[in-house]
């Protein structure tokens, strides 16, 4: 579990410093970029805000679910918001930036480190919540929310 930490950990670090130092140049303003970076930024805390709040006293935990299925907030569309915003905010950073090498991070190490440990958390949580997890598993997306007709 270590390792995913330090991999979540070196991909958010790599993203800040690319998107402060380096790489090919997203084409805006530093103007736009800074305006928009920093909405963006805003966006993404906001979520994970939101989500650690409808978490409450689990939200800092290991990947074992601790007390109740949380299916409020924004855990109604996503099951795992807090990564969502938290990946929301690291591309507020690369656009902040205007870097295109802090975006690939983002996607190439923060998010493949955030989608394992969702998916561990995904298998705790259905040993602890059966049925009741598969039913609000097929009703919510996993990172992103599910088109519903």
């Amino acid at each position: 579990m270590k390792s995913l930490a330090v991999a979540a950990y070196v991909g958010a670090a790599a993203v800040v410093m690319l998107g402060l130092f380096g790489g090919p140049r997203i084409p805006l303003s530093r103007e736009t970029a800074l305006v928009a970076g920093y909405a963006v930024v805003t966006a993404g805390m906001g979520l994970t805000a939101w989500a650690a709040w409808c978490m409450g006293r689990a939200v800092l935990g290991t990947i074992e679910p601790r007390g109740r299925l949380v299916d409020q907030g924004p855990y109604r569309w996503v099951r795992h918001p807090v990564y969502l915003g938290f990946a929301i905010a690291l591309a507020g950073v690369a656009l902040r930036g205007r870097s295109w090498l802090a975006l690939a991070a983002v996607v190439g190490l923060f998010l493949p480190a955030m989608i394992w440990r969702a998916r561990l958390e995904d298998q705790a949580l259905q040993r602890a919540f059966g049925r009741r997890w598969q039913e609000y598993a097929a009703r919510t997306g996993f990172l992103m929310p599910r088109y519903r007709r």
